[in-house]
């Protein structure tokens, strides 16, 4: 999930990942990039679903030790600042599976941030982060891809906007990108969602990604604003 940006609470994008330890293990990380001052919405730890049947709570495990704790704390770490009001958070788990089988990974947590552009009520809406992990006979163990460019970015009206989340394989898969709406919920549509070139008085321009590259371009944005979109 990609946030275009520009503000209470907290959640502004992330991804899900998984790197296979053998087996039927796999090492989970959930990495979301949150409002640094929506200290009361912080998170220390986040519930997953494991598209088995079964979930957890993950704790953060990156930034320094949380001296008074924030949000649902006291919290053994707390996040890393990366400037620009955001803070990279970082869960991680182990899971093993009970065999073959398609598993959708997720995560739902309550907000986004206020005053998202392409759609209302956006400090109502969940956020919502999903990968899929396939375990089949004969398929070699897989781990997903890492994207190595935060999935936070600036563009500026009336010049083309560029962004690419630098995805690597260390398996060597190929790799295809689309672009999808943001969901929602638990995962379900966002009432109203717009593309950001579709928003109401803002409208024109292309916003396409290339299926190989993964890079995005918005070739004429023309209302300054905050924007989600999901790759």
């Amino acid at each position: 999930m990609l946030s275009l940006q520009a503000s209470a609470t907290h959640n502004r994008a992330g991804e899900i990942t998984f790197k296979h330890l053998g087996g039927l293990s796999y090492e989970i990380t959930i990495t979301t990039y949150t409002k640094s001052s929506s200290r009361d919405a912080d998170r220390c730890a986040l519930g997953i679903t494991f598209g088995d049947g079964t979930g957890d709570t993950i704790p953060r495990i990156n930034g320094t030790p949380c001296i008074n704790g924030e949000g649902d704390g006291p919290c053994d770490f707390c996040g890393q600042d990366i400037g620009n009001d955001t803070k990279i958070n970082i869960y991680k788990t182990i899971h093993t599976y009970g065999g073959p089988g398609t598993y959708t990974i997720a995560m739902n947590d309550p907000n986004r941030n206020e005053g998202i552009d392409n759609f209302d009520n956006s400090v109502n809406i969940g956020f919502y982060l999903e990968t899929t992990l396939i375990i089949f006979p004969g398929l070699s163990n897989n781990s997903s891809p890492t994207l190595t460019n935060p999935p936070i970015d600036k563009g500026c009206t009336f010049l083309p906007y560029q962004h690419n989340p630098g995805a690597v394989d260390t398996d060597g898969d190929s790799l295809s990108y689309s672009l999808i709406p943001s969901r929602g919920n638990d995962g379900t549509a966002i009432p109203g969602y717009l593309f950001p070139n579709q928003v109401i008085g803002c409208t024109g321009g292309d916003l396409t990604i290339d299926n190989i590259t993964g890079t995005i371009l918005w070739d004429n944005p023309k209302c300054e604003g905050e924007y989600n979109i999901a790759i």
